[in-house]
């Protein structure tokens, strides 16, 4: 008797339900229809007891929404994480987001994708520059061959192809991080999405430092030596890109008062000779920069036409005095 009246309030409780709130329906019988519909809903000892503080009531639950106030699991009955994912088998997929069309790329186990234009995949941390915290972090263990992260490109060439665009990691040993870059690359707000860059060659919009965190108003600066094996430096010369041209008109009084000297870098390389700064700008200010910290910088090629015109200079004085001897 005592198991007929339980059930008599169960079907009540069910009716109730379904006709007032329609928030939950249980259906075991008729073919085709879930087992368990939940209009929004709660899980989890207290969001679910109203009596104690966590509780959320039902005006604080969004629609079509179910909070979970413990771990979730998926395919496993020991979560543990938030949110458990564990596909049934061994070779079956995981799909966030978009349509699954069925395609899965290199056999990939988890495909996350976008039906619309805009970010396909954006992760974020507060902690910036926290060591315990990643933006994003993808770690491959220490065994075997193997790339930790490669980005391909679907192209058309002939036929759809995926190739390889981005790879961190290198393939014969992981322990050393390496970036390789397939192809050229841009880098630069403007120039990204513009430019082509040349054949496995670099595009930089902006300044470049070696050895130096603050490359100043210079295209290129190079804290340290430099080496040009069997090559050299060639400068814009030709007339169309000049105007303002006029002749030096002394160069011999120029030279004449340039200090040559020889000196140690007080962080770089010793035993070198050339020019101060200082001493340069007073005689020759064009040939002299000046960085944003205020640090003095000399061209030096800006002197090589004052040598030639001192050079002239002093040939045609040999010259004149060949001249007179000859009288």
């Amino acid at each position: 008797m005592k198991k007929v009246i339980f059930l008599i309030a169960a079907i009540l409780v069910l009716v109730t339900c379904l006709t007032f709130a329609e928030e939950v329906r249980l259906t075991t019988i008729i073919p085709n229809q879930t087992t368990l519909r939940v209009k929004k809903g709660v899980v989890g000892e207290n969001y679910s007891d109203l009596t104690k503080p966590g509780a959320v009531t039902d005006t604080n639950i969004p629609t079509s929404s179910l909070l979970v106030e413990g771990n979730l699991g998926i395919g496993t009955t020991t979560p543990q994480a938030d949110l458990h994912v564990l596909p049934p088998a061994a070779n079956a997929n995981i799909v966030l987001g978009g349509q699954n069309d069925g395609v899965f790329a290199h056999n990939a186990r988890l495909k996350i994708s976008s039906d619309f234009a805009g970010t396909g995949i954006e992760l974020y941390s507060a902690g910036y520059f926290n060591s315990e915290r990643y933006g994003t972090r993808m770690y491959k263990a220490d065994t075997g061959n193997g790339i930790g992260l490669q980005i391909d490109t679907h192209t058309y060439s002939g036929g759809w192809k995926w190739v390889p665009s981005v790879f961190i990691g290198d393939g014969a040993d992981p322990k050393f991080p390496l970036l390789g870059i397939f192809g050229g690359t841009v880098i630069g707000k403007t120039y990204t999405g513009f430019f082509l860059p040349p054949s496995n060659g670099l595009l930089v919009e902006g300044n470049v430092g070696i050895g130096t965190t603050d490359p100043g108003t210079y295209k290129l600066s190079i804290n340290g030596t430099g080496y040009i094996n069997a090559a050299s430096w060639a400068y814009g010369s030709d007339m169309r890109l000049k105007e303002n041209v006029s002749s030096i008109q002394s160069g011999l009084n120029v030279i004449e008062q340039l200090k040559p000297v020889r000196f140690d870098y007080i962080k770089g390389e010793k035993k070198q000779v050339g020019f101060i700064g200082q001493d340069v700008q007073q005689v020759l200010p064009d040939a002299v920069t000046k960085g944003t910290d205020g640090m003095l910088g000399l061209k030096t090629e800006s002197i090589i036409p004052y040598l030639v015109k001192a050079i002239q200079e002093q040939q045609k004085e040999i010259q004149d005095l060949k001249a007179r001897l000859k009288k």
